[in-house]
């Protein structure tokens, strides 16, 4: 694992994440007519929160919540089973690939989760428990270089 050492990278990756979440871009991720709009926008808010909390903490802070860009390593609790995903913007959301959106119901429930949380996530079938065992971050470094902390 290649830990990150430039404060900088870790302020530019939050910092980064504010002007996209911006109040003027938020249509882009949330439609004006959506049902869950007002809960989405909560979602939102808390986490641009969240992002200035972290700001100003040690690098090592980034990976003890999850993150809009951290992969976790989940155990299902029922199975004994784990898996990996990565937290995602919508437009980088694939299933297949283990990223799923922040704003989607799993990605909701799994955004803030801290390692050793048991989280429940809704399933078209039902709901599924889950234990967070890791969670990791990759900083873009440059092009398709990253750092990781976690």
């Amino acid at each position: 694992m290649n830990l990150i050492t430039a404060p900088h990278l870790y302020q530019q990756f939050l910092q980064n994440q504010m002007e996209i979440l911006a109040s003027d871009n938020i249509d882009a991720y949330i439609p004006p007519n959506s049902k869950e709009r007002i809960e989405l926008i909560q979602l939102v808010e808390d986490y641009r929160n969240e992002l200035e909390r972290l700001l100003p903490l040690a690098e090592n802070e980034l990976a003890a919540v999850a993150l809009i860009g951290s992969t976790l390593t989940l155990t299902y609790l029922h199975y004994q089973t784990t898996d990996t995903f990565q937290i995602v913007f919508p437009e980088e959301d694939n299933l297949g690939d283990g990223r799923i959106s922040f704003l989607s119901p799993a990605g909701r429930r799994l955004l803030f989760a801290k390692q050793g949380d048991i989280i429940v996530i809704p399933m078209p079938s039902g709901s599924i428990e889950v234990r967070v065992e890791t969670i990791q971050i990759a900083l873009p470094i440059s092009g398709k270089a990253e750092a990781q902390i976690g």
